[in-house]
């Protein structure tokens, strides 16, 4: 039986939300009632879209807010959403296409994304920690829908490059909030707040290019609010034993087309993709036990990398990592000894690709501190993102 625990808007004082319900029901009355099928009708969310090239008057009535943004070149700017329902956004969507292309020619370089807030604000404590793991058990999935430009950016950084996960998951909400740096792909410092980022109560999602596109969004949107409804079905602590024993493809792979059902992408998530996720999140959970389970590779070591880099497909690179420690590690690995160091190499290529899946390395640079200096830095003052305020 799952228990029930305080949601954290019972803890935490956040302001009420600013919906403008009747004004926006009444101009919903007056529109074609969309046919899109929506997951999750009343649940929560908060749509910050970035443009660029809008350089007339975009006359919005309805849903958004527009400001510039600094960030972006060729007349950028942002539009934020109010809280809107999850069957509101069809009509949010409809309405803010038409204000931008009635005067505008809008643009979507890659330096624009599509920023997704999820209320959490009705969630308590531990299903925010059952929804993380969850989503740090899919990241891959999200990331092959969202596309690889976006894994890259130092504006959308995955949980499987640092040590987020690990340093904060069985922590106190609050030093989870105040410890997330606000450039992860999934962002957990809107929830209590974090520097310049507002405490907005929700879990922000990075991931998505730049677009206008209605089906995109909704389609991504489906995705989070599957996510959202699947962390009812377990207690955390049940969660993280169902983790501890996850130890093939096949339960993977139920578990995964359980909770997403038809937007499952099986084609698409390779047996690597699988494997690296289950790792790094066991890691995180069980850190130096787990660890020695997988042969002692740490984070950062040779073999790590070597791993990483033949997964990407750098074949070449990852043989310029046949140092000693490959050598020492491939007896734990293989169960023999190598004759030479590319001998190491040659073989662990050909047990890695081996039907029975060997274990997975990980690779976990050093927490993520700031954008590189290259990149223009945003504006010291943070404007509101959209309006979780008080009325």
């Amino acid at each position: 039986m799952i228990k029930q625990d305080p949601p954290i808007s019972k803890i935490y004082d956040y302001g009420n939300l600013i919906v403008e319900k009747v004004k926006h029901l009444r101009y919903e009355e007056t529109q074609p009632k969309p046919t899109v099928e929506i997951v999750c009708p009343t649940a929560l969310v908060g749509i910050e879209m970035e443009v660029e090239n809008i350089r007339s008057d975009v006359p919005i009535t309805h849903y958004w807010m527009h400001k510039e943004d600094g960030s972006l070149r060729n007349y950028g700017a942002e539009f934020t959403s109010i809280p809107l329902r999850g069957y509101q956004v069809p009509y949010a969507l409809d309405h803010l296409e038409k204000c931008i292309r009635m005067y505008n020619n809008p643009d979507f370089s890659t330096r624009t994304s599509v920023h997704v807030h999820l209320n959490v604000r009705d969630m308590s404590e531990n299903q925010i920690r059952v929804f993380i793991l969850l989503y740090a058990l899919f990241e891959r999935h999200f990331f092959n829908f969202a596309g690889t430009k976006r894994e890259t950016s130092v504006f959308c950084v995955p949980l499987y490059r640092t040590n987020q996960l690990a340093d904060t998951i069985k922590r106190e909400l609050i030093r989870i909030s105040t410890y997330w740096h606000k450039y992860s792909a999934i962002n957990c410092g809107t929830i209590l707040g974090n520097g310049d980022v507002p405490k907005f109560g929700t879990i922000e999602f990075r991931h998505l290019y730049g677009t206008l596109d209605k089906t995109v969004i909704i389609d991504w949107i489906n995705q989070i609010f599957l996510l959202r409804t699947a962390y009812h079905q377990y207690e955390y602590e049940d969660l993280v034993k169902r983790i501890e024993h996850m130890n093939t493809t096949s339960e993977y792979a139920l578990l995964y087309k359980s909770i997403f059902g038809k937007y499952a992408r099986l084609d698409l998530m390779s047996k690597k993709d699988f494997e690296h996720c289950v790792t790094m999140t066991k890691l995180a959970l069980f850190g130096e036990n787990y660890s020695k389970k997988v042969g002692g590779v740490k984070p950062g070591s040779a073999l790590s990398m070597w791993y990483q880099e033949k997964r990407k497909g750098n074949t070449q690179k990852a043989k310029t990592l046949a140092t000693d420690e490959l050598v020492a590690m491939y007896d734990q690995l293989v169960g023999e000894q190598p004759v030479t160091k590319v001998n190491a190499v040659q073989n662990l290529q050909d047990f890695l690709n081996a039907p029975i899946a060997p274990p997975v390395f990980a690779q976990a640079p050093p927490p993520i501190q700031a954008a590189p200096k290259a990149v223009k830095k945003p504006n010291t003052k943070p404007p509101v993102k959209f309006q979780w305020g008080v009325a």
